[in-house]
């Protein structure tokens, strides 16, 4: 097999040039190292047409480059460039055939090698674009956390209006089937996001990011602890609220003296990770969530002067 490839490869060389031979594959290298380097300059806004035509100009043009290898390896098997007549030929009197007098015959469809060429690019190019469309998608399920984040801290307005500027108390589960549902979406907000109808989701507003729980919901004031009345409920605020970056904050448990009335939160594409979990979450900054593929909480709060500010 070694020897046949070699010396197709050898008289396709000698009849039309390397320049001619090497023509497809030259594109071919271009269309890979392009899509490449986009793929390293982080250029992922690509319009899903200009990406299935690209692909399918690489496939086109290895298709190309096997019909060529194939059509001089086998069609003109013996033919002798200018120059450098058949002894044998000439000895028993026999006409030399040009190209020009054959009449090649090429199949219309695709040959094994071909297909199996074609696959290998289509999954060079999937696995160059995927992460991509990875990421384009976390980005919009984060765009749509904060239009649903929005329109709870809207809820709480209204609630607060109708209920002489009070919030509602915030909800602490410690029993073992709802111990997940930690600072779950208070029961009063129901009325203006609805009702829901499974455990731990009193209101029928479910985290994008952790499904079967709501968002999370924490204020300065009133606590309920397993359905009771409790201690007030502690929110950590650093000192330098709303930026959040300094390491030095206090707990408030009295809304009249925190620089934050309330935040409402999502554990983020990875509830699990370290920057979801963070200590001092949702107020410090460095549990934030801030680029894709990596963890951190998508929140949103109102300071004490009724500005609302979302993070990254």
């Amino acid at each position: 097999m070694l020897m046949l490839g070699r010396s197709t490869v050898m008289s396709v060389f000698h009849r039309n040039g390397p320049a001619r031979v090497l023509r497809p594959v030259r594109v071919l290298v271009r269309v890979l190292v392009a899509m490449r380097v986009r793929m390293l300059m982080g250029v992922y806004q690509l319009p899903v047409p200009v990406l299935v035509g690209m692909g399918m100009g690489v496939a086109m043009r290895v298709r190309m480059l096997m019909r060529f290898v194939r059509f001089h390896s086998f069609v003109f098997p013996h033919y002798r460039p200018p120059g450098r007549p058949h002894c044998r030929g000439r000895r028993l009197g026999r006409t030399q055939h040009t190209p020009s007098t054959l009449s090649p015959q090429i199949s219309a469809g695709f040959t094994l090698m071909e297909l199996l060429v074609v696959i290998a690019i289509i999954a060079l190019l999937a696995t160059l674009l995927l992460p991509a469309l990875w990421c384009a998608r976390e980005k919009a399920k984060v765009t749509r956390v904060h239009q649903e984040l929005q329109g709870i801290g809207l809820a709480l307005e209204m609630y607060s209006e109708d209920n002489a500027a009070k919030l509602p108390p915030v909800r602490v589960n410690c029993n073992t089937d709802l111990a997940t549902h930690w600072c779950q979406l208070p029961l009063e907000l129901a009325d203006y996001l609805g009702h829901g109808n499974q455990p731990g989701m009193a209101a029928n507003m479910q985290d994008l990011f952790n499904p079967a729980h709501t968002y999370k919901y924490g204020a300065p004031g009133p606590e309920f602890l397993n359905g009771a009345p409790a201690a007030n409920y502690q929110l950590w605020v650093p000192d330098d609220a709303p930026t959040c970056t300094s390491t030095n904050g206090q707990y408030y448990s009295n809304p009249k003296d925190s620089p934050v009335r309330w935040v409402i939160w999502s554990l983020g594409p990875w509830p699990d990770s370290p920057q979801s979990l963070d200590e001092y979450a949702p107020m410090a900054a460095r549990s934030w969530y801030r680029r894709a593929r990596g963890g951190g909480i998508i929140a949103r709060f109102q300071t004490r002067d009724g500005i609302q500010y979302k993070t990254p």
